[in-house]
């Protein structure tokens, strides 16, 4: 019996190159945000360099080009992943936690993370007008999770 493979040689290779590609950084991202907050794997920071690089390398090598800003924009960006759980909900999981205050919640706590990089960064250039904004926009993040929790609260001593 032979196998057929809907899928040509080049395109498990894209493939492959795209997921080593994604895997690499999105673990150099990872560990260097631990190793930034005082945790992760310093040691390792540079191996996960040069393994990236070479993912890298092997992208463009198999699509011809290097992946564009956009797609490391979007493996990066962690709305993106707040987004694809939105969308993996039903339209009634998603009607109850608006109802419920947890996607209010949900989206003052991405604005606290997003804040919160944009200061470190900002700390790090010595960048004070950028450093000024995300100051507001992490004191501005407070507030509304504050808010969501105080609507939370309500929200759940009426059930």
């Amino acid at each position: 019996m032979k196998l057929v493979s809907e899928n040509s040689e080049p395109d498990i290779k894209k493939r492959a190159a795209s997921e080593e590609f994604e895997q690499k950084l999105e673990g150099l991202a990872i560990n260097m945000l631990r190793v930034i907050a005082g945790a992760g794997e310093p040691a390792k920071l540079l191996q996960e360099i040069h393994e990236c690089a070479l993912a890298t390398q092997s992208y463009r090598e198999v699509y011809g080009q290097y992946p564009s800003a956009f797609q490391i924009a979007k493996l990066l960006n962690l709305d993106n992943y707040d987004e694809d759980e939105w969308e993996s909900w039903s339209d009634a999981e998603r009607q109850r936690w608006e109802a419920d205050g947890t996607f209010m919640l949900q989206s003052a706590a991405a604005r606290i993370r997003r804040a919160s990089l944009r200061i470190v960064a900002a700390q790090w250039a010595g960048q004070r007008t950028v450093l000024s904004n995300a100051d507001r926009l992490f004191s501005d993040g407070i507030q509304r999770y504050l808010k969501a929790m105080e609507f939370r609260r309500k929200a759940w001593s009426k059930r």
